[in-house]
């Protein structure tokens, strides 16, 4: 420690005053529900909507990553997305494959971590639209890194979502519900609940002209009320306009939470595939009471045409 600069021995003490108050702070017999995070770009976030595969795509991943620009406490936030379908004829039932990998830093010392792989089953219902559900199944790790005096903990639970989606070529509603088995860890004394949270979500695509798609979306979510970041009922508003369907334009509000812009380039080459690339600023709204860490997040998103693959990889 007598060689950290004075920026890095500040860095670190907050680390373990956050640490110590998050851990011994808190009554061992009250409760403390940890709800998850979700991103802003709440249209682009895999645990509130899944991407619909289009005729074209076959496979896809996508990114996420959000942090501060001023590193505020070390918080950032990553996730990664894969998605395969079976078949190659999108109009005939099909089932679907995938997998999550999700990650949540806080400081030097804690890390939560996710991995769920899913199965989702696709039905016809007339031809335009399909039903679809899904589960995943997987685990949920609280870890804190050792550092110093502290000897570091970590604790695993069972840990499920499911998910169920009316979609169309221009349209979807989604009704998600994630952590349902409402698992706990305790990495130390203090049990952590992972609180069950229910998403709805829904979009609709309208081709204002051959220049212009404009894509407006809701979402609402749903959690018991012991968390200092979700409300019993929160709901959002957003709108992505996609110009020469090479750029990309959007905007959304959360209620009681604040503004998130972004900017991006969709649909760029790379071989017979596609990438999408976009940014986004959020701006705390002037009831929120939170302060304005300059958060951004990146999201990727890489789309494998189907057509690579002759008659399909199965």
């Amino acid at each position: 420690m007598l060689f950290l600069t004075y920026h890095s021995r500040k860095k670190y003490l907050v680390t373990l005053l956050v640490t110590f108050f998050f851990l011994k702070g808190v009554n061992a017999n009250s409760e403390v529900y940890d709800y998850g995070v979700y991103f802003n770009q709440y249209f682009h976030d895999p645990q509130v909507h899944l991407h619909n595969l289009t005729a074209q795509e076959q496979m896809v991943f996508n990114l996420i990553h959000r942090r501060n620009s001023d590193d505020f406490g070390g918080v950032n936030t990553s996730i990664f997305n894969f998605q395969y379908r079976f078949g190659k004829n999108i109009n005939k039932n099909s089932s679907e494959v995938g997998f999550q990998l999700f990650s949540d830093r806080e400081g030097a010392l804690i890390r939560r971590n996710r991995m769920l792989p899913y199965y989702a089953r696709h039905l016809r219902v007339n031809k335009v639209h399909k039903l679809a559900a899904g589960i995943g199944i997987g685990f949920y790790n609280f870890l804190i890194k050792s550092e110093g005096v502290f000897e570091g903990a970590s604790d695993f639970a069972l840990d499920a979502s499911f998910f169920l989606k009316f979609y169309g070529n221009k349209s979807s509603i989604q009704l998600t519900v994630n952590q349902a088995t409402n698992s706990d860890v305790r990495p130390v004394d203090q049990v952590i609940i992972l609180g069950r949270s229910f998403h709805l979500f829904a979009h609709y695509d309208f081709t204002v002209n051959k220049h212009l798609n404009l894509k407006p979306s809701f979402f609402s979510r749903y959690a018991k009320k012991n968390s200092a970041v979700l409300q019993d009922f929160t709901f959002g508003l957003g709108a992505q306009a996609i110009i020469e369907k090479k750029v990309s334009v959007g905007s959304t509000f959360e209620y009681n939470s604040g503004y998130n812009f972004s900017l991006g380039l969709t649909n760029i080459p790379i071989m017979k595939d596609f990438l999408d690339v976009e940014i986004a600023y959020s701006v705390p709204g002037a009831v929120s009471e939170r302060t304005n860490v300059q958060m951004f997040e990146i999201i990727l998103m890489y789309k494998l045409n189907k057509n690579n693959t002759g008659k399909g990889l199965l």
